[in-house]
């Protein structure tokens, strides 16, 4: 095995040209830690964002200091402290170091085995390494919202309104997806699977709405979407760059809105995955890139219009 980590991520911030690989030597490791050997990591919004010195985590970083990206993490334990020595040859995955020590691109990595869930190898597969941030995002958001009112998701197709529209159903919700790519066949061999509305944006701008809304997209489609809501309807907002403005947009037309950013909760990654496992929520994988082409896959994430999610695949 290497004594080497080769970790993705940035000293400046600017374009996907900034990213770097950066070795570091592996650390002995503590009381509760696992080392996996990563096989896929997931690529989030956060991280564009972080990349280009946006945002709170962005904001921590030292000049001249060296930044990783990536939170979402799907790997082998190859190595345990002691007592935990019993998951070596388990796979894992969860969203590690969320939010101000990101590493997930990387070879090798060292988590909390409070991080991650750990399944026998023959339950895994490389797509969970892009279902924690997203589905803890989808599922925290959903918990804001009462599930009596119908339920507006716009940017359904994305790497969260995907699983937000899947795991709403199988809560027993009123769904109605809001989407410019109503011929989009996934999304419609899942609304067969699941039973859901799909509406396109002229349609829903075509008449006030009341209910709720999973806002996913923000700024000033965020903004048209719950303007078109009506008043006393419920409003969840996603993205932390315009949540503060779209909450005083809601306040003046008395409607409830709340802004959500992700937490780290295990319980509920583990009632994601039950989902998985029992084959009711699918992770859709737009595309995935080798791990030492992550310039790559940002520069395609920022210039192509794609559904569900982004990953890395580690070269082991």
């Amino acid at each position: 095995m290497s004594s080497l980590a080769h970790t993705y991520g940035i000293y400046r911030f600017g374009g996907p040209s900034v990213i770097c690989s950066h070795s570091s030597p592996l650390a002995p490791l503590a009381a509760g830690q696992l080392r996996l050997q990563v096989l896929s990591a997931g690529i989030n919004p956060i991280d564009l964002k972080t990349r280009a010195g946006l945002g709170f985590v962005a904001a921590s970083k030292a000049p001249e200091a060296f930044l990783p990206l990536g939170y979402d993490v799907y790997g082998e334990v190859i190595a345990a402290s002691d007592e935990l020595s019993a998951l070596v040859g388990q796979h894992a995955f969860g969203m590690v170091g969320f939010a101000k020590q990101p590493g997930a691109y990387s070879d090798f990595l060292t988590v909390a085995r409070d991080e991650v869930i750990c399944l026998p190898a023959m339950n895994g597969d490389v797509a969970l390494g892009g279902l924690s941030l997203a589905g803890l995002t989808a599922l925290q958001a959903l918990a804001l919202i009462p599930t009596q009112l119908p339920l507006y998701i716009n940017a359904a197709t994305g790497g969260v309104g995907h699983l937000a529209v899947q795991l709403a159903v199988l809560q027993g919700r009123e769904v109605i997806a809001l989407t410019t790519k109503l011929d989009d066949a996934w999304l419609a061999n899942t609304q067969q699977r699941l039973a859901f509305k799909v509406m396109s944006y002229d349609y829903f701008f075509a008449t006030r709405r009341g209910g709720a809304l999973l806002d996913l997209i923000g700024l000033e489609m965020g903004a048209r979407c719950v303007l078109n809501m009506n008043e006393g309807a419920v409003v969840v907002t996603v993205p932390t760059i315009s949540a503060a403005d779209i909450t005083l947009q809601a306040k003046a037309q008395h409607i409830q809105c709340v802004g959500v950013v992700v937490k780290p909760d295990l319980a509920q990654l583990a009632a994601i995955y039950d989902y998985v496992e029992a084959q009711q929520l699918q992770l859709r994988v737009a595309k995935s890139f080798p791990l030492d082409e992550v310039a790559a896959a940002h520069e395609w994430m920022e210039h192509t219009t794609y559904s569900g999610k982004v990953l890395l695949i580690a070269k082991n």
